[in-house]
């Protein structure tokens, strides 16, 4: 294949920037197992956290219903800014039925679940 084939001619956009990017990791899959969900930040186009209050927001996109389902809001002190601040990561588990994500709202880096 080269770089000017042709993969598919129905591609439709998901997202509308630049206020609304949903943002996704490398090497984590964003889709739950029926490709129905996908698990996002929304930002401005980073995943620092946003405006003075420093939060960082996470949902699910509906892909069939196209609605967003938030999750969470998440906020960083300023203290934690640069190397040591801490984007959400977020991901499912195996089965599907809770998503973990890395926060630092309670002032401690620490691993959190949300059971759905």
């Amino acid at each position: 294949m080269n770089e000017d084939t042709i993969i598919s001619s129905n591609i439709s956009r998901l997202t509308n920037p630049p206020n609304h990017h949903f943002f996704g990791y490398y090497g984590i899959n964003p889709w739950d197992s029926n490709g129905e969900y996908h698990l996002a930040l929304e930002t401005d186009f980073h995943t620092y956290p946003r405006g003075t209050e420093r939060y960082t927001e996470l949902m699910l996109y509906n892909i069939t219903e196209n609605r967003k389902v938030f999750l969470g809001k998440f906020q960083q002190d300023k203290q934690f800014t640069g190397d040591i601040r801490c984007d959400l990561h977020p991901r499912w588990s195996t089965d599907g039925k809770t998503i973990t994500f890395d926060s630092i709202h309670e002032n401690t880096r620490q691993i959190y679940c949300i059971d759905l």
